[in-house]
């Protein structure tokens, strides 16, 4: 798991920013990406992972209500086919 964003959350809490306001869902594309990705009342998602998820998520925003899609993608790791 993404320990420095869970912890990032913990202090978004501890610094008083309410509940639901910034959260941290970890988990595998396929369910929780897809989930947030097309639910219609999450306005927003950052996402950090491979390019191939990261188009999904584009794509699921489109589907939905257009929510903002923040990315990092790729990294330090070579996907098929591209560099």
């Amino acid at each position: 798991p993404p320990l420095t964003a869970l912890r990032l959350a913990e202090l978004a809490l501890e610094a008083g920013i309410p509940a639901g306001v910034f959260n941290v869902l970890p988990g595998y594309g396929a369910e929780a990406g897809q989930a947030l990705g097309l639910h219609m009342d999450v306005d927003c998602i950052g996402f950090t992972g491979s390019t191939r998820t990261g188009k999904l998520m584009l794509q699921y925003s489109g589907r939905s209500n257009m929510k903002r899609v923040w990315l990092e993608c790729g990294g330090k790791s070579l996907e098929r086919g591209v560099a």
